[in-house]
C-alpha cells in the first residue's frame, strides 16, 4: 500500500477495506519510515544552507545553469571554458584555452570563498587525444600534490572548445 492510498483506504466502503490486522501491519511499517524521513530532513535542513555565490568578475553564461552552488561547505562549480567576461568563446591553442578556463574557475571559486587549493575533485574535458600529454603537464603545474581526484574525458567537443573543467571544492572553515 502506497502513501497515496491511505486517503483511498478511509474513503472505501467498510466491506472493501483491508482487515484491521492488515491496516495495523501497514501502519507499523509505514509510520516509522515517515518518522525517519522527517528526522533526517530536520537534521540536515538547518545544517546545509544552499547559496548561489556570484561575483561580477565571473564570466556570464547564456545557458540555463548556475556557475557555482554552495551547499554547506561543499562548493560545486559548473564547467568553465575559455570564454570572456561576456560569455563569448575565446579560441586559442590548447595551453591558452586551458589557462583561460582555469582562470575562470579561480574567479568562480573566489566568489564562494575558495581557491584552487580547496578543490577535491575535477572533471576535465579535453577535445583531442593528442592534447593529453600537454594537458597532464599543465594540470601538474596548476595543481599541487596531493592532487584532487580527477576524471578526464576525451573527444567530447567536436571542435567547439579544446578544454573545459568543473570541480567540487570544500570551503575553508
Amino acid at each position: 500500500m502506497q502513501r497515496s492510498q491511505i486517503g483511498k483506504l478511509f474513503a472505501m466502503p467498510a466491506e472493501d477495506r483491508p482487515s484491521a490486522m492488515e491496516t495495523l501491519l501497514y501502519f507499523k511499517r509505514f509510520v516509522p519510515m515517515l518518522r525517519a524521513q522527517s528526522a533526517i530532513r530536520e537534521f540536515f535542513q538547518p545544517m546545509t544552507p544552499v547559496t548561489y555565490p556570484r561575483d561580477p568578475s565571473t564570466p556570464v553564461s547564456h545557458l540555463p545553469f548556475s556557475p557555482c552552488v554552495r551547499v554547506g561547505d561543499l562548493v560545486f562549480v559548473s564547467g568553465q571554458a575559455s570564454v570572456d567576461a561576456g560569455g563569448k568563446i575565446v579560441e586559442d591553442d590548447f595551453e591558452g584555452e586551458f589557462r583561460r578556463s582555469v582562470e575562470n574557475l579561480r574567479k568562480v571559486l573566489a566568489s564562494a570563498g575558495c581557491g584552487l587549493e580547496h578543490i577535491v575533485q575535477t572533471r576535465c574535458y579535453v577535445d583531442k587525444r593528442a592534447d593529453i600529454a600537454e594537458f597532464n603537464k599543465l594540470y601538474a603545474s596548476t595543481f599541487q600534490a596531493p592532487y584532487p581526484a580527477r576524471t578526464t574525458i576525451v573527444n567530447c567537443f567536436d571542435g567547439l572548445l579544446k578544454f573545459e573543467i568543473d570541480c567540487i571544492a570544500v570551503a575553508p572553515a
